[in-house]
């Protein structure tokens, strides 16, 4: 898997920063390190000012940097010691907490992603609160591509309670939506110090023609998810490759085939060439699953190194018409 590197500020006196550099899959020198990133799925946790801000005990830089985090929109990874946190969350130009949680120990090597979800008007397991999700990582071979689905909503769980099921579709009109893929993705009430399940899957092998192709996250109504296509009344988001946050849209398409140096902005909205495993990997494995086939470059589409996007839901805001919304970055 191709993680992008980042820099960051060491924390003076708590230390809870430490020194970049490159260990194994996370990108850092310190065995005892982990990666944590936050996802602002609240629609109304900023209020009027635009944006939240959210610390980790023992800093005093926002994890969100010098710009206020807006909805759906995510931070880049920090790397912190392995061990557990307070986060905190202010609206943008408060110092007044309207949210605090405590993260379970992080693991060592491992990327955490805290999504801020729920509302600030909601109550009991609509309110506001931190989803904890620990992303399994996979060092994937050259050319593979990986989806890692994570339901972080509430509204669309209160509808679901079953699940999420999530899945791909034809960028055509109307869409067409193929088979969910994989495992239902679970929403869980959250627990002080606990971090939620998650969906991994690998979509099957091939490329897809113009205009394109997405992600969807539907409702369900069994527990073993729907065996065939979701009617479009039960498909309540989809997202393009274009649709996601400057900064990741190249961690996916870089280079392009005519370049060893130009991005490709993928304007058909051509995900990867997809590529099954065999094995499919479980959530809890780490091994470096073997594709097959091997893909072939195919013209005009995007060439992608080894990387992994994950998908979260997150309550649609209000006026939408949507029970949920989504937000993919890839590392």
């Amino acid at each position: 898997m191709r993680l992008r590197r980042f820099a960051f500020v060491c924390a003076v006196g708590a230390c809870i920063l430490a020194a970049c550099g490159n260990n194994g899959l996370l990108g850092t020198t310190v065995a005892t390190q982990s990666a944590i990133r936050v996802i602002n799925g609240s629609p109304d946790a900023a209020g009027s000012t635009g944006g939240i801000n959210v610390f980790i005990s023992g800093t005093t830089t926002a994890l969100n940097g010098s710009t206020a985090l807006a909805y759906g929109k995510a931070t880049t990874l920090s790397y912190v010691n392995s061990q557990s946190y307070t986060v905190t969350v202010n609206q943008s130009g408060s110092t007044s907490s309207i949210l605090s949680c405590a993260t379970p120990t992080l693991g060592a090597n491992t990327r955490y992603t805290v999504v801020i979800a729920g509302e600030k008007a909601g109550t009991g397991n609509s309110a506001l609160q931190c989803q904890i999700f620990a992303e399994t990582v996979y060092s994937l071979p050259a050319g593979s591509f990986q989806l890692a689905f994570h339901n972080a909503s509430p509204a669309l769980n209160a509808i679901s309670p079953l699940g999420a099921g999530y899945g791909t579709f034809a960028n055509s009109s109307p869409p067409v939506y193929n088979n969910e893929a994989g495992p239902l993705a679970m929403f869980t009430a959250p627990t002080s110090g606990v971090a939620n399940g998650i969906a991994q899957n690998v979509l099957p092998a091939g490329s897809q023609a113009p205009p394109g192709i997405g992600v969807y996250v539907s409702t369900v109504t069994s527990s073993s998810g729907a065996p065939n296509p979701p009617s479009p009344g039960n498909v309540q988001a989809t997202l393009l490759p274009s649709q996601l946050q400057p900064g990741y849209i190249t961690a996916i398409y870089t280079p392009a085939p005519s370049s060893s140096a130009a991005p490709c902005t993928d304007p058909n909205n051509l995900y990867p060439y997809y590529q099954s495993p065999s094995p499919t990997p479980s959530p809890a494995s780490t091994t470096a699953p073997t594709p097959s086939p091997t893909p072939s470059p195919v013209a005009g589409a995007c060439a992608a190194l080894s990387t992994v996007m994950s998908v979260y839901a997150i309550d649609a805001l209000p006026g939408s018409g949507n029970v949920a919304s989504l937000v993919g970055v890839s590392d």
